[in-house]
């Protein structure tokens, strides 16, 4: 399937892209659809190329989906099987990972990094739909006090914004600086990897300074070091491994 940015955003999304280095002007996406003897199916996205996709397929002919159960080398085509084990047995998929699952959750709103009047467009857009959380990138061919300033003034104040740098502040010094500005507006509720990650002395210069909570990547990370100094105020697990411990 492919997907193109919607035509509101696409001239500025593409921009962001090519600020990036990268060539993009839609997303090709693999889905797959699991089917058992008995008549049950379930419906993914593979995570992988085409050619990846129907190799692992193949191998799965004639073997039961229980087999697959924690099996992260099968990537995305795992949610078809989980979607599949739902409905053969009969319960939301979160009671396969847990015995006592959260009972909702909070959507979120997520933007590339735009021009300050197309974020704010894009955060009316959230408010409408029904979100609660924006989460912005920010990056450093546009102000990121600006767009706070135009997102702002567009949405109401429990409206809340969640800002991921991907390193590109880089110094502790300037991720003070920005830090304090965007505090000013009470949407913002916190920042995600100011620095590079893994950029321990410069989050140690941060630690107790921050007046924004701050979060990281789990993975590749030495997390009890990390947890024992004290230096974030969240973790952020994205999509681990399912089989693994966490």
């Amino acid at each position: 399937m492919r997907i193109p940015f919607a035509e509101r955003i696409k001239e500025s999304w593409i921009k962001s892209w090519q600020n990036q280095k990268r060539d993009q002007t839609d997303y090709v996406l693999h889905f797959v659809r699991l089917h058992t003897e008995e008549g049950v199916s379930g419906i993914g996205e593979a995570k992988m190329s085409r050619p990846q996709a129907e190799a692992k397929l193949a191998g799965m002919m004639g073997r039961s989906p229980w087999d697959y159960l924690l099996d992260d080398s099968l990537q995305g085509i795992l949610i078809a099987v989980y979607d599949l084990l739902g409905k053969a047995s009969n319960q939301p998929v979160a009671r396969l990972f847990a015995g006592d699952p959260r009972k909702s959750i909070t959507p979120t709103w997520w933007s590339q990094c735009f021009e300050p009047d197309v974020m704010a467009s894009e955060a009316r857009l959230a408010v409408k739909l029904g979100y609660k959380v924006h989460k912005v990138k920010a990056r450093p061919w546009q102000d990121a006090i600006k767009q706070a300033e135009a997102m702002c003034a567009a949405v109401p104040k429990d409206f809340k914004i969640w800002v991921d740098a991907n390193g590109t502040w880089e110094t502790a010094a300037r991720t003070l600086d920005l830090a304090k500005q965007l505090s000013r507006f009470p949407n913002y509720i916190g920042v995600e990897t100011p620095v590079p990650r893994g950029a321990l002395e410069e989050y140690r210069r941060l630690k107790g300074k921050m007046p924004l909570p701050v979060a990281e990547h789990v993975d590749g990370l030495d997390v009890e070091q990390w947890t024992r100094e004290g230096l974030l105020d969240a973790w952020i697990v994205g999509a681990p491994e399912v089989g693994e411990p966490h």
